[in-house]
């Protein structure tokens, strides 16, 4: 297995690269509105139906490979934090606003910046501790506003995406730890998506069977299609002819999609605190990307822009 390289920008620019990664985030900007269309269907069962079709679809194309039993069990951690991810981000896009539930979500770098010394044995510099400053000043902003508004509710659907954001860490970590041990990121989503399915599978036999009405298979099957399958398509493609800074980047449009959407067709206007918090947490991480590109190594930069909610954005594009 070769080591991961930089793709060739010889045939394409990165300019097409971006649009790609764009018109991804555009495409799972649109996520939470399944939530709100259908809310007679259970979370798990569109948890459920994303890691069944995102197995299928590694399978169809050429995504099975043979993986090291320690690698496995990498791969089973992964596949359980990223369920806790994907479960609790549903969930927020349930309790609260989607411009609090994206935006929540974004606490993934206040995370990394504890656990990636602890875990990943990283040194944390000086404009990381600024940008983690800044990004609990906006977090903080967001609980104010949630405690005076709608109480509890809305509280509850914040913390649910905190909560995202923090195994939303932890899933990139494992990631990094396996594409150092030169696993390919293809092998890994299939089994990820695999181990997930068998994993719901109890749970989605007793707790969602019976709530599930032959309607409610057309908008699963589409929530999955939709995005473990084109929009992650979309994204591995442009992934393979931009740069990870870009993609890292690009990747933050994702909350100003899914809240301009929820403005559009929700009629959800986003509050003055939501506005400015969110500009908070999301200009931290823009500038902490612009200001670590020269220092981050390719590999670990790869992991971070190969993995997203609802479905892990992954591919094997930049292995050799």
């Amino acid at each position: 297995m070769g080591a991961l390289k930089e793709p060739s920008a010889q045939k394409t620019t990165p300019f097409q690269g971006d649009g790609l990664v764009i018109a991804a985030m555009a495409i799972f900007g649109c996520s939470p509105l399944f939530f709100r269309f259908f809310p007679e269907i259970p979370t798990l069962a569109f948890l459920f139906a994303l890691q069944v079709i995102g197995a299928l679809a590694l399978a169809v194309t050429g995504g099975i490979g043979r993986a090291a039993r320690s690698d496995l069990l990498l791969i089973s951690a992964l596949a359980v934090v990223a369920i806790a991810n994907d479960f609790f981000y549903f969930l927020a896009f349930r309790a609260t606003t989607v411009a609090n539930a994206t935006i929540t979500h974004q606490s993934v770098s206040i995370f990394l910046v504890f656990l990636t010394p602890l875990l990943l044995k990283q040194a944390i510099h000086k404009q990381e501790w600024v940008a983690l400053g800044i990004s609990l000043a906006g977090i903080s902003i967001l609980y104010v506003r949630g405690a005076s508004l709608d109480g509890n509710r809305d509280l509850l659907g914040i913390t649910f995406g905190v909560l995202s954001g923090f195994f939303y860490a932890l899933a990139i970590i494992v990631y990094t730890v396996l594409l150092r041990h030169r696993v390919r990121v293809r092998t890994v989503n299939f089994w990820r998506y695999g181990i997930s399915t068998a994993l719901l599978l109890p749970f989605v036999s007793v707790l969602g069977v019976s709530k599930i009405r032959p309607d409610d298979l057309f908008p699963l099957i589409s929530f999955g299609v939709l995005f473990a399958a084109i929009a992650t398509g979309i994204h591995v493609l442009g992934i393979s002819r931009t740069r990870p800074l870009h993609v890292s980047i690009l990747g933050k449009t994702e909350p100003v999609f899914a809240i301009l959407y929820a403005l559009v067709v929700l009629g959800e206007v986003p509050t003055a605190e939501a506005v400015i918090g969110g500009g908070l947490i999301l200009g931290s991480s823009v500038w902490l990307a612009l200001r670590k590109h020269d220092d981050v190594d390719d590999s670990d930069t790869s992991a971070l822009s190969r993995l997203h909610k609802p479905a892990s954005r992954g591919g094997d594009n930049q292995l050799a």
